[in-house]
């Protein structure tokens, strides 16, 4: 038995493929896109072991999680030019969060709080959002079918309503 060798990943190829596959009608009846809102700010690709449902999440050692919000907010924080931003967006930005996966999350599995959470202000933040309740940011997560075994997730920051 040989063991199967993942290549590395490729945020820029991720987001290509992303892009690809939205251009196209949804893949099964029952998904439900959310057109965005205002202009695209930023794009985020990330691995889904960055983007973990909350049920492999929640038992975890604390060191073990704040290994995980360290490794995604490196991974942010070099696709956004290694910089923070210096004033979260004004009004109420909008983020899109599609999760490309073989297999569909539940509906509530919160695959997307991590690097959301890395969106906003803060040390482990990249300043987009002051924060990502309701009232100050729109957050829409959804699913789509990716490939088994070589999926990820996309994160994009829009200006949203003023």
């Amino acid at each position: 038995m040989t063991a199967r060798i993942s290549p590395p990943f490729s945020y820029l190829d991720a987001i290509r493929r992303s892009h690809l596959i939205l251009s196209q009608p949804p893949a099964q009846g029952h998904i439900r896109r959310v057109d965005p809102v205002g202009e695209l700010v930023n794009q985020f690709a990330l691995p889904l072991d960055l983007c973990k449902p909350q049920n492999r999440t929640r038992h975890s050692a604390g060191w073990a999680l704040g290994k995980l919000k360290t490794e995604c907010f490196k991974q942010m924080w070099i696709q956004n030019g290694g910089r923070k931003e210096r004033a979260p967006l004004p009004g109420r930005p909008m983020v899109r969060a599609v999760r490309f996966s073989s297999v569909e999350p539940d509906r509530f599995s919160d695959w997307a709080k991590v690097p959301i959470d890395r969106l906003c202000v803060g040390k482990m933040g990249l300043g987009y959002l002051r924060n990502d309740r309701p009232k100050d940011a729109q957050i829409e997560c959804w699913w789509e079918p990716g490939p088994k075994s070589d999926g990820w997730c996309l994160i994009e920051v829009w200006t949203g309503e003023p």
